[in-house]
């Protein structure tokens, strides 16, 4: 779990430049047939805090591991 929070801000963050990349490029449409760039940053705005939280969900994850690391399956261990 840890190792894909960690990855995880990376994805939304390349997610984030194709969209504007492409919406730059004039390669995004809008179903209701209006400029696409209002809903695009919404989006980006969106998947940045995604990143954000995916980050924090990445710090928890480890924190955990790291309590958790020298626990065993077997009682007898006290």
């Amino acid at each position: 779990l840890h190792a894909l929070a960690y990855r995880l801000p990376q994805a939304l963050d390349q997610a984030a430049g194709w969209l504007e990349t492409r919406n730059a490029a004039g390669r995004i449409g809008h179903d209701h047939h209006t400029n696409p760039t209002p809903t695009v940053h919404e989006a980006v705005g969106g998947l940045v805090q995604a990143a954000i939280y995916a980050r924090d969900l990445a710090a928890a994850l480890e924190e955990a591991h790291t309590c958790t690391a020298h626990l065993t399956g077997d009682p007898t261990w006290t």
